[in-house]
């Protein structure tokens, strides 16, 4: 080997070398996903939502604080396409319609598959109860 080729071989694997310390990025944790474990998580709840396709439902998280979420529900149309409004509970996996009454929410279920992965994704810990019991 000539010693220009043993130079690039070692800049080569040096450069390998220090690219192995890289730190990996968690596929989990990113934004989107926590969003669509989110999305799913409403979508798959027993939120009234006759006559519409639970896939083509889509979230506006309208207020995002410590202990709780509050989300628009709608779908994309030319028109306002809002189909009601829910307040998500994440360290208690609590889900309510607050559509009818704010005051007077109603507690929905809801796969908890997606609760779990929202948290897993977010790093939350749950406490207290888990009212939106649901398997699918």
């Amino acid at each position: 080997m000539s010693p220009k080729n043993i130079t690039a071989s070692f800049f080569l694997l040096a450069t390998l070398f220090l690219v192995s310390f890289r730190p990996v990025e968690n596929p989990a944790n990113k934004p989107d996903d926590c969003y669509r474990y989110l999305t799913e998580l409403v979508r798959s709840s027993n939120f009234p939502l006759k006559g519409f396709d639970r896939k083509k439902v889509n979230l506006l998280i309208d207020e995002d604080s410590t202990d709780s979420l509050r989300l628009k529900l709608f779908f994309d149309t030319e028109g306002t396409g809002t189909l009601g409004w829910v307040m998500y509970y994440p360290k208690e996996r609590k889900l309510t319609n607050i559509t009818v009454d704010p005051e007077a929410p109603v507690v929905l279920t809801f796969n908890q598959h997606f609760a779990e992965a929202y948290e897993k994704c977010k790093g939350i810990t749950v406490t207290g109860t888990r009212a939106g019991k649901k398997t699918h």
